[in-house]
C-alpha cells in the first residue's frame, strides 16, 4: 500500500484547523488582561491571596481614582464566619481595625472583582470621611447608631445605599485605567 502524502497533508491541515477552532471556542471565557500601568504608591495594599493576584492592582488603582491617600488595606479570604453574619450571598466586606482596612473577599473574576471592590472603596471613603464608623459590633452612620438583625435587608442600610449609588463612578474610573 502506497502512502498518499497529499491526503495525509490535507488531513493534518483539517485536524489543525479543527483544533485551533475548538480551542478558541472554549477560551471565550478567558479574562482580558489589564493594561500595563504604573501602580500608584500613595496607599499600601497587601494581598495575601496569591491565587487572586489582580486584586491588589484593582484596589490600588481604585483607591487612587477615588482620591483616597495614605491608607493601608490588607486583602484576605472571606471566611465562613463572615458569610454567616449576612443574609444572601456575601462577596466581600471591609472593616477598619487600628487604622488598617481589612478587605475580605471570595474568588471573583476580574470583572466581578472590579465591581465589588468599587463598592468596598466607597465604604473606605465613608470610613475616611467619618460618616461610617464600626465600633463595638455597632455601625454608626452619619452620627446615628444602627443595630440590625441578619434578616434586615442589606440594600436598605443607609451606608449600603450610599455605596451602591456611588460604586458605578468608581468602577468606571477603574475600568478606564485598567482597560
Amino acid at each position: 500500500m502506497k502512502l498518499d502524502y497529499k491526503k495525509v497533508g490535507i488531513g493534518l491541515l483539517i485536524l489543525a484547523v479543527l483544533t485551533v477552532t475548538i480551542v478558541s471556542l472554549t477560551n471565550d471565557d478567558r479574562e482580558e488582561y489589564f493594561n500595563q500601568i504604573e501602580l500608584p504608591t500613595n496607599n499600601s495594599v497587601v494581598n495575601s491571596l496569591d491565587r487572586l493576584h489582580y486584586y491588589d492592582t484593582i484596589l490600588a488603582v481604585g483607591l487612587d481614582a477615588a482620591g483616597i491617600n495614605g491608607v493601608t488595606v490588607v486583602i484576605n479570604d472571606l471566611t465562613d464566619a463572615a458569610k454567616n453574619q449576612f443574609s444572601g450571598e456575601l462577596k466581600a466586606h471591609i472593616r477598619k481595625f487600628n487604622g488598617v482596612y481589612y478587605l475580605f473577599s471570595g474568588s471573583l473574576s476580574r470583572a466581578e472583582a472590579i465591581q465589588v471592590m468599587a463598592h468596598e472603596i466607597v465604604h473606605i471613603q465613608q470610613y475616611e470621611s467619618g460618616k461610617l464608623v464600626y465600633e463595638n459590633e455597632q455601625m454608626i452612620w452619619d452620627g446615628e447608631d444602627y443595630t440590625f438583625a441578619l434578616e434586615d435587608e442589606y440594600e436598605k442600610r443607609p451606608w449600603e445605599r450610599d455605596a451602591f449609588d456611588k460604586q458605578n463612578s468608581v468602577e468606571a474610573s477603574i475600568l478606564g485605567i485598567l482597560y
